[in-house]
């Protein structure tokens, strides 16, 4: 046997959802792992990288959870072949979530620029209704008549 061949590994990350998210509100993570050869990859390692706005609820690839970090294993990448995870996760905080996803390999990799992506979904800011000159000074004398009102009751 000889050298085994080098194998480009590289990882993609997507989300089920641009944006628009409130406190609650759950979304899906994608890592998708290619490798893209020459050579088969051997110990191929994910992490997602979460906020720490959102938190694990699930995965559909036995993923483990060590802080805000989620891991899941691919013991043998072939040459051309692709594997992914879906991570649920529930928004806890308000403000723009930030994930990474990185994919290292026990095989040589000749190509790191593929290794990590990144992705940032806009949190919804849910503004509060304000009321314009004319609102106000239509509130300001609501108040008043009703104090005048209940003020002539007594």
């Amino acid at each position: 046997g000889g050298v085994p061949f080098p194998a480009d590994v590289g990882v993609t990350l997507t989300a089920s959802t641009a944006g628009g998210l409130a406190v609650g509100d759950t979304f899906v993570y994608t890592v998708t792992g290619t490798n893209f050869g020459p050579g088969d990859a051997t110990g191929v390692l994910f992490a997602l990288t979460l906020s720490n706005k959102v938190s694990f609820v699930s995965s559909d690839c036995g993923a483990t959870v060590a802080g805000n970090v989620v891991s899941f294993t691919a013991p043998t990448l072939a040459n051309g072949a692709t594997t992914s995870c879906a991570i649920t996760v529930a928004v806890v905080l308000g403000g723009d979530l930030q994930a990474t996803a990185s994919v290292t390999t026990a095989t040589v990799d000749p190509n790191l620029v593929n290794n990590v992506d990144g992705i940032t979904i806009g949190f919804d800011v849910v503004p509060v209704p304000a009321l314009d000159r004319l609102g106000l000074l239509l509130a300001g004398l609501l108040v008043l008549g009703l104090g005048l009102v209940a003020t002539r009751r007594f």
